[in-house]
């Protein structure tokens, strides 16, 4: 196990080290072109040079015409190495080896460490710094400087270290050492500001796919409620009420869940821990079962592959993210199983396994997992033989697991089978968050609501009069506008007693309106008049509306449930 660790962790580095060495060739390409042509010329041309200027035994033609040669291959890559990339980087590495620390380390060698060629050492070693990371530099010098002492001894028998470069070595040593360290200080700087900026621009995206999506769910669940209403009043015939009713209740789930993982994923996104006082003590089988149900199968067939067994137990947790957890894991296994006519995939409920856990275990009879791909499933954006995946659906399901104190593990064997394991602490009933004591229960409905007046301001018309189908059933009065300017107008001839406004509007926003109204001295406008914003946007802009003056905010779609508590609290009831 040791040894496959340790071979998976060589594994990863020299990938990385390679991946980071492409990078440096392909983000330094036009450079080292250049560079490379003009050490073709620069080798043989230095060489007559200083033979004219001083004759020297060291100097060496072939060595020279070597280098450029190798150069040469560099400066027609286009050519030489057409469609044989990995050839051209292993020519590369071979070329810059050679160039830098050979040519440097060799000559100051035969030249029993004269000064010029110390420095130009120690030139040659910044200049692959300049080009490269601290470990392939690090790699190219250990290979350069060993190949040069071993072509040394090959030539003149012995090695004999230049006593200039002994007294040098612990200086030169010393700024090695130091240079390393500054780089792969600035790399991790770097990465850190990188991360940042990414970080920060998928928090973005994310607000802004949030948005777009809550709008449409929003319409849907509207139409939903408008239909319910409508619904209640037809004489239906034949039973057709009720299964009517049945399929409103289990689209407006199918949304409230869909409206739920969105925010589970904003919240994943900004690292915002748990609430563990929105957990519930579930029943197991209930959760399974009902994600076996509303899991988009692709083909209807598909949901006869599954089948659920095993004893109930109880787990503590958030519903939705526990059905997300198993949309995950039924996602990929009916992905690999797809072609194979005979494959099964089982979930099987688990309870007390070593009287710590309880266990959901999923399985299918696909192809399998490699074993030297299991250390690295659970890692972000890894995937393994599934072509078109984001490698996300398991990190997410690791993350979650982990959040609700639990964890989950893979075990496959290669044509034969793959298992998902969750396990979950195992819950008692005194664990389920319970009501304050002595806590008078609240009233479900108003007594009376019929003197107050609501501002409704949204530039949807369909929002606009959905809210205010939502008040009228409540016997609040409404007034409607479709942007701050018309609200504005409504409130100076119109007593109002709370503004329920969207954010995002056409001529008058949101946080303007709230501005005005708060500004508005000496007007028919009440200053001190509540106001709650309607938006499905991120939480920043919902800070920045409550400092302009909104009292509170009530997130898109607004549904009865959610919109009663804020009428409760913002809205007197006349008894």
């Amino acid at each position: 196990m040791l040894i496959h660790l340790l071979w998976n962790h060589i594994r990863s580095v020299t990938v990385a080290t390679y991946i980071s060495y492409q990078s440096a060739l392909s983000l330094n390409e036009r450079s080292l072109t250049y560079i490379a042509w003009f050490i073709v010329f620069y080798l043989p041309a230095l060489y007559f040079f200083e033979q004219i200027v001083s004759s020297t035994t060291y100097n060496s033609m072939p060595i020279r015409l070597v280098g450029s040669f190798l150069c040469l291959g560099l400066a027609l890559k286009d050519y030489c190495f057409a469609n044989r990339p990995f050839i051209f980087h292993l020519w590369a590495y071979v070329t810059y080896s050679y160039i830098f620390p050979f040519f440097g380390f060799y000559m100051l060698l035969i030249t029993d460490g004269d000064l010029i060629w110390m420095i130009s050492t120690v030139t040659h070693y910044f200049y692959t710094k300049l080009i490269f990371d601290w470990l392939n530099t690090l790699i190219m010098w250990l290979i350069g400087v060993t190949t040069a002492i071993i072509f040394h001894i090959l030539q003149y028998g012995a090695v004999i270290m230049p006593q200039p470069l002994l007294d040098s070595l612990p200086l030169l040593m010393g700024v090695i050492f130091a240079s390393i360290v500054f780089d792969h200080m600035r790399e991790i700087s770097t990465q850190q500001r990188v991360y940042t900026a990414v970080n920060q621009n998928l928090k973005s995206l994310a607000a802004s796919i949030a948005h777009e999506m809550r709008n449409p769910l929003a319409q849907i669940h509207g139409n939903l409620y408008l239909i319910e209403e409508l619904q209640k009043e037809i004489p239906y015939m034949y039973g057709a009420k009720p299964v009517v009713a049945q399929h409103i209740n289990n689209a407006k789930r199918v949304i409230k869940n869909g409206l739920q993982v969105i925010d589970l994923t904003m919240d994943a996104i900004k690292d915002k821990p748990l609430n563990k006082h929105d957990f519930k003590l579930l029943s197991a089988r209930a959760i399974v079962d009902e994600a076996v149900a509303d899991y988009a199968y692709e083909e209807v067939a598909h949901a006869k592959l599954v089948s659920v067994a095993g004893d109930d137990f109880k787990l503590m947790a958030e519903p939705v993210m526990v059905k997300y957890v198993l949309y995950n894991l039924l996602q990929n296994a009916l992905w690999y199983i797809k072609t194979q006519s005979d494959a099964e995939i089982s979930i099987s409920l688990l309870p007390n396994v070593g009287n710590d856990y309880h266990c959901i275990e999923v399985r299918d009879d696909g192809p399998g997992i490699p074993p030297e791909a299991i250390p690295n499933l659970f890692d972000s954006f890894y995937t393994s033989g599934k072509h078109g995946g984001t490698g996300l659906g398991l990190s997410y399901c690791k993350r979650t697991m982990n959040a609700l104190g639990g964890d989950i593990h893979c075990h496959s064997e290669l044509n034969q089978y793959t298992v998902f394991t969750l396990s979950f602490p195992v819950a008692s009933i005194a664990q389920q968050p319970q009501s304050e004591p002595n806590q008078e229960p609240q009233e479900t409905t108003p007594t009376s609501w019929a003197d107050k007046t609501v501002l409704v301001v949204e530039d949807d018309i369909f929002g606009r009069k959905l809210t205010e189908s939502m008040l009228r059933k409540l016997q609040i009065g409404c007034f409607t506008a479709k942007n701050g300017e018309e609200a504005l107008e409504v409130l100076k001839v119109q007593r109002c007693d709370l503004i329920l406004t969207d954010l995002h509007m056409p001529v008058i926003n949101g946080w303007e309106l709230t501005q005005r109204v708060r500004h508005s001295k000496g007007e028919a406008i009440n200053p001190l008049i509540p106001i709650i914003a309607l938006s499905s946007t991120s939480e920043a802009l919902i800070k920045t509306a409550i400092q302009t003056g909104v009292n509170d905010y009530l997130a898109k779609p607004v549904t009865f449930e959610k919109l009663l508590p804020k009428l409760r609290q913002w809205l007197p009831v006349c008894t």
